[in-house]
């Protein structure tokens, strides 16, 4: 445990004394007519309001730009006029956060995982409530930035989010109205010695005044596990986001059902800081039953779990992202989980590498049937791609090479995955992926462990 709280304190101390790093493109507010899909690596979007409105980086040597300017297919992907153009202050200037009435847009979405870090398309990463759900009405972020592919045995810890810190727009800025947003997410996930969890749910969010919003979340989930009877769960969360000054405040609370357990209530609660235009610190809190699996459930295993996140824009194309959780268990267990991402990007392609260390009091696996180890460390390299493939279609692959240290012992880890978002219409998008990470045991049988994905977005 001291090696684990040593060097998560080097890496936050070491990231927190660099947030102070100015960023050296400008800052332009920019009100379009469109939303844009994506841009050329002269435009940096690096944060979204409700409505039309958009705060990009411009190089120096692309400026001064007017409110003319239209905004052709070749860096939006499709026909942008700008309404309004507002210089702002460099990007390392506090006083770019004075308004209180904005919504975060964190790229993260959430599922109830059962022990796998599958990738970040669903998978809410060792959260064991229904959360709050965190995407923008309007502008649907590809939930694909959080760091993935931690571990391929543990439970996975909750991943930071990405979002980058919202900016202040003008009262005065055109904006379309906000629409009732409903998604609806599908996770099976699955190992090759019988632990399978298929989670099925659905968000509603709607709007209201100041870009705050509520949102009703209801699902069916199943879990099986070889000499445990199936575990089904009927999750119900009413959930509440909106500004308190300059930070976002999400709260979520409700019930779980299930149809062979007493019922039991969850609660979960974040608060989003910008501490700098590229920059967002988080805190967070989740209460439920701890849903590793059939018999973790059937044990009737919950936990509380307090945590921060950190999303840090480095520059145009490197992002870093870490998160830190203690939890304590109804059992009396306690941990500690540290994760962290690194990415950079080349063009369409990216590097990344992954750490995950996890220290549990007590090693509790046969009696309640979840994974609780000391000293356990995953880590891993990857290599990826990601791009349009055609109009309205883009993708994401990659692949992944590392080791984990479990008991003392190394093992060599490595899988793929696949991705593609397609854009149906104006109002409707669908995500699709495949997950997959082996553990290769010279001795023993390898553990291999996939996932299947989607997530449908409809905007009414």
């Amino acid at each position: 445990m001291p090696y684990i709280l040593n060097t998560s304190k080097v890496l936050w101390i070491l990231f927190l004394a660099l947030l102070a790093t100015p960023a050296k493109a400008e800052q332009v507010q920019i009100a379009t007519d469109v939303t844009p899909n994506s841009l050329n690596p002269n435009f940096h979007l690096t944060s979204s309001q409700v409505g039309k409105s958009f705060i990009l980086e411009i190089d120096e040597a692309d400026l001064p730009i007017d409110r003319s300017e239209t905004f052709v297919e070749s860096e939006f992907n499709t026909s942008v006029v700008v309404l309004k153009i507002v210089h702002l202050a460099p990007a390392n200037n506090s006083n770019l956060f004075h308004s209180g009435n904005l919504t975060a847009t964190p790229e993260n979405q959430n599922l109830e995982p059962q022990h796998l870090p599958f990738p970040a398309q669903l998978s809410q990463a060792n959260s064991q409530t229904q959360p709050i759900e965190e995407l923008s009405p309007q502008q649907p972020s590809p939930p694909d930035r959080a760091p993935e592919d931690i571990s391929p045995r543990t439970q996975p810890i909750e991943e930071p989010s990405q979002q980058q810190p919202t900016m202040p727009v003008e009262p005065n800025t055109p904006s379309e109205p906000e629409r009732v947003n409903t998604q609806i997410d599908y996770l099976d996930e699955f190992d090759n010695f019988g632990l399978r969890s298929r989670f099925f749910e659905q968000t509603t969010r709607f709007p209201l005044r100041n870009n705050n919003q509520i949102s009703l979340k209801t699902g069916f989930n199943l879990f099986d596990e070889i000499g445990i009877e199936a575990v089904t769960n009927y999750p119900i969360q009413v959930g509440w986001q909106g500004a308190v000054g300059p930070l976002t405040l999400q709260v979520a609370g409700g019930v779980d059902l299930f149809d062979r357990l007493l019922t039991e209530p969850n609660f979960n609660t974040r608060l989003d800081a910008p501490l700098s235009p590229n920059f967002t610190l988080s805190a967070v809190v989740d209460q439920g039953p701890y849903k590793y699996g059939a018999k973790s459930l059937a044990n009737q295993i919950s936990a509380w779990r307090y945590g921060l996140d950190l999303a840090w824009n480095i520059d145009r194309n490197t992002d870093f992202s870490s998160s830190f959780r203690w939890g304590n268990y109804n059992d009396g267990n306690y941990e500690e989980e540290s994760s962290t991402r690194l990415e950079r990007r080349f063009g369409q392609f990216f590097l990344a590498g992954n750490l995950f260390l996890q220290d549990y009091k007590f090693d509790v696996e046969e009696q309640n049937g979840y994974f609780s180890p000391a000293a356990y460390l995953f880590y891993t390299g990857e290599l990826g791609w990601e791009g349009e493939i055609i109009k309205a279609l883009s993708c994401r692959l990659a692949a992944h090479l590392g080791q984990e240290r479990f008991n003392g012992d190394f093992t060599l880890a490595a899988g793929y995955e696949a991705s593609c978002t397609a854009k149906l219409s104006s109002r409707i998008e669908l995500d699709l992926g495949y997950f997959s990470s082996t553990l290769y045991f010279p001795e023993e049988i390898d553990e291999t462990e996939e996932s299947f994905t989607s997530q449908l977005r409809i905007s009414f």
